[in-house]
């Protein structure tokens, strides 16, 4: 008796029309001429009687592999690839080559980075390809253990809406650990790596967005694939919207709609608790038995949100970080990915770690202060909008402390009167200003603005106009005076007080920073310093850091009098030594959990091209911590992707050649955030020589020059983001090897006769394939 052949899935959209016709017709024609193969389309399946969403999944999880076409979005067929590798069963992407930028957009968006599709043309070569595949299962290569320390997945958007805000706030407030995928700090969304921080997950919460929000398609796109991956695990999700709009029929009864925030907070509350009770029965993840060292080796997370609860395991302490916890300077600066948030966290725990210390960790999740800035800034003049933003930065952060310190006095208060004492004086104080203790310091922050924006929009609708005495009271009262003097009279000696301030760009304009920007920032420092003054006055020990990315620093300084006011550490990663340990260390730590190699040497090829293999990937990285760890993921995914025993040579050139792709798609967006200029500018690049003439280069840029900013400043930019260095005699310098000093380039520019520029070695294997 004949075997029966395997059941193969073709999930693909019912349109285009053309791309239908191709593939049932190469589905036909696979299956009649490989006898070991029953393609099924999706009209081929019966649903008369069933429920559909059920049917799609058996059918995937009968199958042998699924094969989808990915040419055009479709959230059913990204539902289904992962719900099938969820499912431990072999995928198979493929792409109509014959559509426009069809091929160019998978690449962008990173779904299937280190996952092979297929393109094909027409019946024939689909059919080749479907009769030919022979697919491993992704859940047993890149699957992960429950991360314990961060157990909740959430899926975050572009924009930091109230709803978004919302569903992180509540948990939050359950007090649940979680890990994020945030777009703004990682545009592309590769399926290696949400494999592996989805199998370490016990569930995930996905908000969906409504289609007329920015980024809307991208991100249910991803929440789809999610979504289809966690089923596929048997994990909880909890699918949320706060719209009525049409739903992907593959999950449509699994989303819950509240347009209510306060029902939101309700339902996210209960998901998230109950997801730190599947922990003792969701803790080995499904196909870890026999993995190869390569396959077990794990370079942790690249952002340290994501890891903060065990970066110490692997944390590099550099004198950076020395620095900061030492109190040598109040402003910690950075490239994006240069791990400030690393060093805010570290030394978060490092403050922590003596009893009686009070810590003020801040994080703001969203630019709350737009709508406050935008409003102060039609009708005051620059002195008083400074004057009302240090005002505002001053009550607020007074009331943080004032919080924090009550809720360490609560602990203690249980076994101490006089602890509960204190607490209950300092509550008194608070509750004069009305802002509610519960929620996360970005809802407070929230209420507080709109208070103040309130209040303002009182006195203008009256006619009043509102002067600088107004704006004062707006923001002082004559509550904050007695609220820090309670707060001094129970501090007590020994105790240090340390405010922590990360995040503060982001959410960012994308227009571009601009002198309201820079004095946000400058009346935030003044704040902290002037609480300095007055808590020092009052014999208590305060201090602060801000971490903010360098570029923001640096433009507040060129409209700031007083350069050398503020002392700042800047994270120099210029030492290649350095970065050398980064990635020494996480391998140490993988090692020790695995029993493997504890050496570079002992999972990668040595050399790239007569060129020693990690010194290779550090010439790509941009000197940035972040960026070489990507690199190096790369470079594993490809090797267990191949079936390689170890990483090898050409594993880390394409790593390479694909994270080039990717700092061409995104790092134009990094450029704009900051300064307005369109992120395409990169792109001008394309096709170039590596050596490019001054007048080369501006030609190149000259069609993004506009009155606002001149060619001349375009290519200073792309200097000081390190896309373009300089070339002197045989070495190539770029402005991390300047410490990040402009000038000081600019300099060596001047001095050197007729300058010749180099494309950054990490942006031109991208632009020059």
């Amino acid at each position: 008796m004949a075997k029966k052949p395997d059941r193969v899935f073709f999930a693909y959209p019912a349109q285009p029309i053309d791309i239908r016709a191709t593939i049932e017709s190469a589905a036909a024609d696979a299956s009649t001429r490989a006898t070991s193969i029953d393609v099924r389309t999706w009209p081929a399946a019966s649903v008369v009687g069933a429920h559909i969403a059920d049917k799609v999944r058996n059918e995937i999880s009968t199958s042998r592999y699924l094969v989808a076409d990915v040419t055009v979005k479709n959230p059913n067929v990204y539902y289904e690839i992962g719900f099938a590798i969820g499912q431990g069963i072999p995928i198979l992407p493929v792409v109509n080559r014959s559509h426009a930028d069809a091929q160019r957009r998978l690449q962008s968006e990173g779904y299937f980075d280190n996952i092979k599709f297929e393109p094909y043309d027409n019946t024939e070569q689909l059919s080749s390809i479907l009769r030919n595949f022979h697919g491993t299962p992704l859940l047993d290569v890149y699957s992960r253990d429950i991360n314990v320390s961060q157990p909740l997945y959430i899926l975050d958007t572009q924009i930091k809406t109230d709803f978004r805000n919302q569903i992180v706030s509540a948990v939050k407030d359950a007090k649940v650990f979680f890990r994020t995928f945030d777009p703004v700090e990682t545009p592309r969304f590769s399926t290696v790596k949400v494999i592996s921080e989805a199998t370490s997950s016990v569930a995930a919460v996905l908000p969906l967005l409504a289609p007329h929000l920015e980024d809307a398609e991208k991100h249910n796109l991803r929440a789809s694939f999610v979504a289809g991956l966690m089923h596929g695990l048997s994990r909880p999700v909890l699918l949320v919207q706060n719209f009525d709009g049409p739903i992907p029929l593959d999950f449509r009864e699994d989303v819950q709609t509240h347009a209510d925030l306060n029902e939101l907070a309700l339902a996210v509350d209960s998901f998230a608790t109950d997801s730190v009770k599947r922990l003792q029965s969701n803790r080995a993840a499904k196909g870890r038995e026999n993995r190869t060292p390569v396959q077990n080796l794990w370079m942790g997370a690249s952002a340290a949100e994501n890891e903060f609860r065990v970066l110490s395991q692997y944390f590099l302490q550099t004198s950076e970080y020395i620095r900061t916890i030492k109190g040598d300077g109040k402003i910690v600066t950075g490239r994006k990915g240069s791990g400030k948030t690393a060093i805010f966290f570290m030394a978060r725990d490092h403050f922590r770690a003596t009893r009686g210390n009070i810590v003020v960790d801040l994080k703001p999740e969203s630019h709350e202060l737009i709508e406050l800035r935008e409003l102060l800034t039609e009708f005051s003049t620059a002195g008083v909008v400074s004057h009302t933003f240090a005002g505002f930065w001053y009550v607020l952060l007074l009331i943080e402390v004032a919080l924090k310190f009550s809720d360490e006095l609560r602990l203690r208060g249980v076994r101490n009167h006089k602890a509960f004492i204190a607490a209950e004086e300092i509550q008194a104080e608070l509750d004069k200003f009305g802002i509610p203790a519960k929620a996360d310091f970005t809802s407070r922050l929230k209420l507080f603005v709109q208070r103040i924006t309130a209040a303002i929009q009182y006195e203008l609708q009256k006619g009043g106009n509102v002067s600088l005495e107004k704006l004062t009271n707006f923001v002082f009262g004559n509550e904050q005076r007695s609220l820090r003097q309670v707060v001094a009279k129970h501090v007590g000696d020994g105790r240090i007080i340390t405010v922590l301030f990360d995040n503060l760009d982001k959410g960012w304009p994308a227009t571009g920073v601009d002198p309201a920007d820079v004095m946000f920032v400058r009346s935030l420092i003044d704040s902290l310093n002037r609480l300095q003054r007055d808590l020092s006055a009052d014999d208590v020990d305060f201090r602060f850091s801000i971490f903010i990315r360098n570029d923001i620093y640096e433009l507040m300084l060129e409209n700031t009098s007083d350069r050398g006011k503020d002392a700042a550490i800047p994270i120099d990663w210029s030492d290649r030594e350095k970065l050398r340990a980064v990635i020494q260390r996480r391998i140490a730590v993988s090692a020790e959990s695995s029993g493997d190699s504890a050496s570079w040497d002992g999972y990668f090829s040595a050399k790239v091209g007569g060129q020693d293999a990690l010194d290779y990937v550090i010439d790509h990285c941009l000197m940035r911590p972040r960026f070489l760890i990507d690199i190096v993921e790369r470079s594993i995914s490809f090797a267990i992707n191949r079936l390689h025993s170890s990483v090898s040579s050409n594993d880390i050139e394409d790593a390479v050649r694909q994270h080039s792709y990717s700092l061409v798609d995104d790092f134009g967006f990094e450029i704009r955030d900051a300064t307005g200029l369109a992120h395409e500018i990169l792109d001008a690049f394309i096709g170039c020589s590596r050596e490019l003439s001054e007048q080369e280069v501006l030609d190149r840029v000259t069609p993004f020059s506009e009155k606002a900013i001149s060619r001349e400043r375009i290519v200073e930019l792309l200097i000081w983001y390190g896309f373009l260095g300089i070339k002197l005699g045989r070495r190539e310098r770029y402005v991390y090897d300047f410490n990040y000093s402009l000038r000081r380039m600019e300099a060596e520019i001047r001095n050197g006769g007729a300058v010749v520029y180099v494309v950054n070695p990490a942006f031109y294997v991208g632009l020059a394939n």
